[in-house]
């Protein structure tokens, strides 16, 4: 058997609640023997020996709360762990569940940079949809080249950054500032004015933003 992901690294599956909730992505993921941290529903309960508790009504905003026990009661108990945690200033807390202990669930936090490069390896960027491909073999070998491809960009738009090229940052109500563009779409603009329009040839270097420190 050729060697997968799982033999190279140490893997964590991240899914929101449309996934997560289906007992059977859990069961995989520990037979491939990965780590999961899926973010669950409101009504979803843990059960233990003292009693069932509703994940998400454990904390209020400020507090995390962890417990061991069995998930999914209606469709698998499956014996997992639980964070719910409930950020200052958010509108709702997380509750979340996992096989492995060490995970405070902050970790989850990670699931907004997949959400962004899925938009950007698909209707913000590459287009990745239209491809069409069928085969695993094929589809593997072109998400190689767009994540090389998406790499790039996102090193250019660092470099745009510094080079005083990027959309000037913008103020929150908070007085905080962000950025106006995501640093893959500075770093499309940047190749096409610069790169592409001066033949010139900029590498992976990755400059921190400094204006957001």
């Amino acid at each position: 058997m050729k060697a997968g992901i799982g033999d190279l690294a140490s893997v964590l599956v991240l899914a929101d609640r449309g996934l997560a909730v289906r007992p059977p992505y859990a069961g995989w993921s520990e037979a491939l023997g990965w780590r999961y941290l899926f973010r669950v529903t409101c009504q979803t309960k843990i059960v233990t020996e003292d009693a069932d508790y509703r994940i998400a009504r454990q904390v209020q905003p400020g507090e995390v709360w962890r417990q061991a026990g069995r998930v999914f009661k209606q469709r698998g108990r499956i014996e997992a762990h639980a964070r719910a945690l409930w950020g200052v200033g958010y509108d709702e807390p997380w509750a979340l569940v996992t096989n492995d202990e060490r995970l405070t669930g902050y970790e989850y936090a990670r699931r907004n940079w997949q959400e962004q490069s899925f938009r950007d390896l698909k209707s913000g960027g590459w287009h990745w949809g239209d491809s069409r491909l069928r085969s695993p073999h094929h589809v593997a070998n072109l998400l190689i080249l767009l994540a090389i491809a998406y790499t790039w960009m996102v090193a250019l738009g660092s470099q745009a950054v510094a080079a005083g090229c990027a959309q000037p940052l913008v103020r929150r109500p908070n007085g905080a500032f962000r950025r106006l563009w995501s640093l893959f779409r500075e770093g499309l603009r940047y190749f096409a004015q610069v790169v592409q329009r001066h033949t010139v040839c900029l590498g992976f270097t990755f400059i921190p933003d400094t204006r957001l420190t």
